[in-house]
């Protein structure tokens, strides 16, 4: 195999994860912005006015701020309305990024990757539960009900019409929030790429691979960790020297920048240099290029 065409396969790999985050990215968005406007749409039946159809200030905003986040957080703990829709999405996106690593594998290392298809099943619900779990505190308790909650409460203090507020909700909520958008893509980058490395996870230590190698390209943000891979091994870990490798970043403050902590031999694969990692890890039986 050429240099050529060893790379091809992995920008090949990188796409086909690239696309499966920004699908699961949009699929989280849409799905918690509806919750958002189905509770703007109510706000006119619950907020109290003046004779000029203004909004004031009354002891039952405080109520309505607090029924509000009450349905809101009820809904996102829906199995029926809220996880169930995403996890199937989830599923349909982490088959694509399973069927891109059988592909690679079968033509890189001659292995069948479904021998290994129990502990891939391990990761592949880990990661689904905590990219729920983490769209919830991230994109709706930390992202959008604390800014939903302040919009109604200015409205109410600065006696807008409900129209105003209305309008506000609107360019805030549905459509397009910047806010909602970043915390979806991260968490979906993380849950996706960290599924693409959980299966290799499974598959180096089901064959006993020795060698991941480090796909992705370097940005001016990118970690020393991720820089020192790339640039000074040559994309290539030797697996049993992994537990020195990252006890010799971890144990140092600078070196460890945007690592978890808790980033061992077993979990690199799926965690790489840290928190929202571009870079991916593959499992190999020997060196290509």
């Amino acid at each position: 195999m050429t240099e050529k065409e060893f790379l091809k396969i992995f920008e090949r790999e990188e796409a086909v994860v690239a696309q499966s985050v920004a699908r699961l990215s949009r699929a989280v968005s849409e799905k918690i912005l509806l919750i958002f406007e189905r509770q703007a749409n109510r706000l006119k039946d619950v907020l109290k006015t003046d004779a000029k159809g203004n909004l004031i200030m009354s002891d039952s905003v405080f109520k309505v701020l607090l029924e509000i986040e009450k349905e809101i957080l009820a809904e996102i703990n829906s199995d029926s309305e809220f996880n169930k829709p995403l996890l199937s999405e989830f599923a349909v996106n982490a088959d694509s990024v399973t069927g891109v690593e059988k592909e690679i594998h079968l033509k890189i290392n001659d292995i069948n990757i479904d021998k290994a298809s129990a502990e891939i099943g391990v990761w592949r619900k880990l990661l689904a539960d905590e990219w729920i779990f983490l769209m919830k505190e991230n994109g709706v308790k930390q992202a959008l009900l604390p800014e939903f909650k302040r919009t109604i409460y200015a409205a109410v203090a600065n006696n807008w019409s409900y129209s105003t507020l209305a309008r506000k909700l609107k360019q805030e909520f549905t459509g397009k929030n910047d806010k909602l958008e970043k915390a979806a893509a991260r968490t979906a980058n993380d849950a996706i790429r960290g599924f693409q490395g959980g299966i290799n996870a499974a598959v180096q230590q089901r064959f006993n691979l020795p060698y991941y190698y480090y796909s992705g390209s370097l940005v001016s943000e990118s970690r020393p960790f991720c820089k020192h891979v790339i640039n000074v091994l040559k994309r290539y870990i030797e697996v049993n020297k992994l537990p020195v490798l990252l006890k010799s970043f971890l144990s140092d403050p600078i070196k460890s920048q945007g690592m978890f902590q808790g980033t061992n031999a077993d979990n690199f694969a799926k965690l790489r240099g840290g928190n929202h990692c571009y870079h991916l890890a593959f499992a190999m039986r020997k060196k290509s290029i």
